[in-house]
């Protein structure tokens, strides 16, 4: 199976938020992404993977809060 890249442009649809905030992320290190001729690109089982360890971290800090 093939595998899916994603674009700058798709990654801020899927996340609903501006190109210039995907492009902010990556080059901070915070959205994992790499490119291609000059060109970010962004595969889409990774984004997927990054997404769940957001959502860890943000309960695993709501409960160091709450504790």
């Amino acid at each position: 199976m093939a595998q899916a890249y994603l674009s700058v442009s798709d990654v801020a649809k899927r996340f609903g938020v501006t190109m210039s905030t995907v492009y902010r992320l990556v080059q901070q290190g915070k959205l994992p992404g790499f490119k291609i001729g000059g060109q970010w690109r962004f595969r889409e089982d990774v984004l997927d993977s990054w997404v769940l360890d957001q959502i860890t971290l943000e309960r695993f800090r709501a409960n160091e809060q709450s504790s």
